[in-house]
């Protein structure tokens, strides 16, 4: 997997890591509604997704960066 370096403000990565909230309620909600569908295959996308931005908000974390409970 590539990797990308990218600098924000520290005001953008606090909106951030409300948007990474609500992203991962998304992809959560998106995967029971394919499951329901019987669309397993995009699930393991899915898992993925969340997986990799819920190591993004602990990142921002380490660097300063209050995670957002939403």
């Amino acid at each position: 997997m590539k990797k990308i370096k990218l600098e924000i403000s520290e005001l953008a990565a606090s909106c951030l890591q409300r948007m990474i909230v609500d992203e991962v309620n998304n992809q959560k909600r998106w995967y029971q509604d394919d499951l329901d569908e019987g669309f397993e295959s995009i699930n393991k996308t899915r898992e993925r997704i969340i997986h990799e931005i819920k190591e993004l908000a602990d990142e921002l974390e380490k660097q300063g960066i209050q995670k957002y409970i939403g």
